[in-house]
């Protein structure tokens, strides 16, 4: 059984796998072990807590939870006793740095299995199985995105950035072509914008143009159009940087515009822009374009 069919088989369903404590998260974890990666179980647990120093070395690795650890599909995360008497131990499904989906029962208490949301408080890290879970194979195709721009800063840098950020999810095709914007201008009009894009002819999802300020503007500003799934953004110094954080900035306007039937993610903005932030604006729309 893979894993997906494993969540479809018990998504609303209560699990009762040792029969001693009533449906437990315990229990969701060793069906899971036993159906999907086939792991015998042994007599009843006590306490999800425990199984974080008891964990069997031959088939699970443990991974401390860090700052920037992200779970894997399958990974058993665990909570400690910090969270309750018992602690916690639960399927991760999806997330980020910030915080995580897993598949869960008993969380809260007395709730079938489902998918539940989650921060890393209380979580102690979570075990990796050894084993080869046999998903089906399917096609990654990277989220297409157009970046075009006048005096772009070098350009290796931009696409290294984004293929790092975004875990090579995200393929960038630059383009220069606004050698038609006047240097001293410093700002566009909408109509402007849209003029430009008209003349692109390209097919990506989304399309990201940059263009500096006059030389004495000290801003930088941008401006996302959701009918032409275009962001025209300034920014002073020709910074690859700013321009990797105001892109992700701006691809998270673009998924709660497009994301269809799935849950809008929480727009933040800080300055400056941290190595976490920025990475987790990725991770925050990474399922739009899995």
């Amino acid at each position: 059984m893979t894993i997906k069919e494993y969540f479809s088989k018990y998504n609303g369903r209560f699990i009762d796998f040792d029969k001693h404590y009533g449906p437990t998260c315990v229990d969701n974890y060793r069906q899971y072990c036993q159906e999907v990666l086939q792991v015998p179980q042994s007599p009843p647990v006590t306490g999800a807590a425990g199984i974080w120093d008891n964990y069997r070395q031959d088939l699970f690795v443990k991974i401390p939870n860090t700052p920037l650890g992200v779970p894997r599909l399958g990974d058993l995360v665990i909570w400690s006793r910090r969270l309750n008497n018992f602690g916690h131990i639960a399927i991760f499904q999806t997330g980020g740095i910030w915080n995580f989906t897993s598949f869960d029962q008993n969380w809260p208490v007395g709730v079938p299995c489902h998918f539940q949301r989650h921060n890393y408080r209380y979580v102690l890290g979570w075990l990796r199985s050894k084993v080869v879970v046999k998903e089906p194979i399917l096609p990654k195709v990277p989220f297409p995105v157009a970046f075009v721009g006048l005096n772009l800063p070098p350009q290796s840098d931009f696409k290294a950035q984004v293929a790092l950020y975004s875990q090579n999810k995200i393929s960038v095709a630059i383009n220069e072509i606004l050698t038609e914007i006047k240097k001293d201008v410093g700002m566009l009009t909408q109509n402007e914008a849209y003029a430009l894009v008209e003349k692109l002819d390209i097919k990506e999802k989304f399309i990201f143009i940059f263009y500096p300020p006059n030389s004495t503007s000290t801003f930088y500003a941008s401006y996302y159009y959701p009918k032409r799934n275009c962001c025209i953004t300034t920014c002073p110094g020709q910074d690859a940087r700013l321009l990797i954080y105001e892109f992700a900035h701006q691809l998270q306007y673009f998924y709660n515009e497009n994301r269809g039937s799935g849950n809008p993610v929480q727009v933040v903005d800080f300055w400056p822009p941290t190595d976490e932030l920025i990475k987790s604006k990725y991770d925050s729309v990474s399922k739009f374009y899995q």
